[in-house]
């Protein structure tokens, strides 16, 4: 009788270690205001973009300064007011890009750095995904709602494109996954390809690498308390996000980008997205680049790639 008190108080202290441990990381990880990494012991910045913020901040500067973007807004499905910047191109137009950012990022952090020729690329639109920006929103989900949300955005997109401009998603970290995700939902026949730089296979893979990586709990069970919690708070399974599965459906070409130094989203995430890939595809492994750095590693490399790929999907056509 002893040992059963002893064996059911170990389980109930288990259980509420994992419960707080689940709770912490569901404050992190999915919460608007979460997300915040602890400052280094030596107050440097140690982030792969350090080397870039000066030609970032110049890029986004001269951009806004052309005072040609303008504010548009859709509804989501849930009924979230999500916003975009729509930055048409000063040249005639040969396609549009649609540009998500990645967790806790902005349109104009995680592209400034090839802000100026996606520019000469074609017409912008850089979206605030939900939570982020000004759009409106209380939980991040990692593409299960938000690949909905770039749906809608590729809708409002070619309901104003007389001319049939092909349309391109263009995705960085969770962005990236995102835009995979959304290869598997019906799309307008004007999207013509995907670009993926840095992509995750999957919400449930990147919890279970976080969390003994980064956050130092066990994958299981803490899991399957997250889970819990998604579904009760945020209303989504952790298997919504799964990006590995959506491109075993598509048949939209798709372009993917990783830096092989990269150490937030591994860069076997990319080579097992390719793998997985039903459609055409090609795979840029940009050696030494971190976290979402490849371009400004290897910049003229990274724009042949982009336009070799822009050229292929077009004349497919």
């Amino acid at each position: 009788m002893v040992w059963f008190f002893i064996i059911a108080a170990i389980l109930v202290i288990g259980f509420v270690i994992f419960y707080i441990a689940a709770g912490k990381f569901f404050d992190f990880a999915f919460s608007k205001d979460g997300g915040k990494f602890p400052e280094s012991d030596d107050g440097e910045d140690h982030s792969p973009w350090k080397n870039y913020k000066e030609v970032m901040k110049h890029n986004v500067a001269e951009a806004k300064a052309e005072n040609t973007m303008k504010d548009v807004w859709i509804q989501s499905n849930d009924g979230l007011r999500l916003h975009a910047y729509y930055y048409p191109s000063a040249d005639k137009a040969k396609r549009i890009i649609l540009c998500a950012h990645g967790f806790h990022g902005s349109p104009f952090l995680d592209f400034a750095m090839q802000l100026p020729w996606l520019h000469k690329m074609g017409n912008l639109l850089l979206i605030d995904e939900r939570t982020h920006g000004q759009s409106e929103g209380k939980y991040i989900t990692f593409g299960a709602f938000e690949k909905y949300d770039i749906q809608k955005w590729c809708e409002y997109l070619n309901a104003d494109n007389p001319n049939h401009l092909p349309i391109y998603l263009y995705g960085e970290s969770m962005g990236s996954g995102t835009v995979m995700m959304t290869s598997a939902l019906k799309l307008p026949a004007e999207v013509k390809g995907i670009i993926a730089d840095c992509g995750y296979t999957s919400l449930k893979d990147t919890i279970k690498d976080e969390a003994v990586r980064m956050m130092h709990f066990p994958a299981y069970p803490t899991i399957w308390f997250l889970d819990r919690m998604c579904q009760n708070k945020a209303g989504f399974r952790i298997a919504d996000a799964d990006a590995e599965a959506a491109l075993r459906k598509t048949d939209i070409p798709v372009l993917f980008v990783h830096g092989t130094k990269d150490q937030m989203v591994l860069p076997e995430n990319s080579q097992k997205n390719y793998a997985a890939c039903a459609s055409k595809k090609e795979l840029l492994m940009v050696e030494g680049a971190q976290h979402v750095c490849s371009y400004g590693v290897e910049q003229k490399t990274y724009e042949s790639h982009a336009e070799a790929f822009f050229a292929r999907c077009e004349a497919a056509e």
